[in-house]
């Protein structure tokens, strides 16, 4: 019986420390890794790490690592950020707050989505809000879009 109970309890141990390093299941675009978890399904993860290409996030050049969440309703998508990214004034927070409106209609049909800029064990740093304003206007851009594409039609 105790040698049970210990081996019960290496296996919670060994399930516990595996948990943690895990950041979801692996997609690979170029030099980028997309990491999603169970909560989002592969469509998804696709459709962002297809975007972060076209937007050239991901590249040949340089890894990134990026994951995406779901949590009541809301898309967490967690970029890896350098130490000093508070510092660089000149790209933060505004890039990722137009990253996120971006995402939000590009790749969610216009679902709610944050920017979790994370260490590099994808530990959330500081959560970026899409800006409202910027998203507005996608979401009337997109909106023309339609109609004009339903006239040619």
């Amino acid at each position: 019986m105790a040698r049970l109970t210990l081996f019960a309890g290496l296996l919670a141990l060994v399930a516990t420390i595996s948990g943690c390093d895990s950041f979801g299941t692996k997609l690979t675009f170029k030099k980028g890794e997309l990491y999603y978890t169970q909560n989002v399904d592969e469509a998804q993860a696709r459709k962002l790490g297809e975007f972060l290409v076209e937007k050239k996030y991901f590249t040949d050049d340089k890894a990134v690592t990026v994951q995406l969440d779901r949590q009541e309703g809301t898309f967490q998508v967690r970029m890896v950020v350098v130490d000093d990214y508070q510092s660089k004034t000149d790209v933060y927070p505004k890039s990722y707050q137009i990253m996120a409106a971006l995402i939000s209609q590009e790749v969610f049909d216009g679902s709610p989505v944050e920017i979790h800029l994370a260490d590099d064990r994808l530990k959330t740093r500081e959560v970026v809000q899409a800006d409202a304003k910027f998203a507005k206007i996608l979401k009337l851009l997109k909106q023309r879009k339609g109609k004009d594409a339903a006239a040619k039609g």
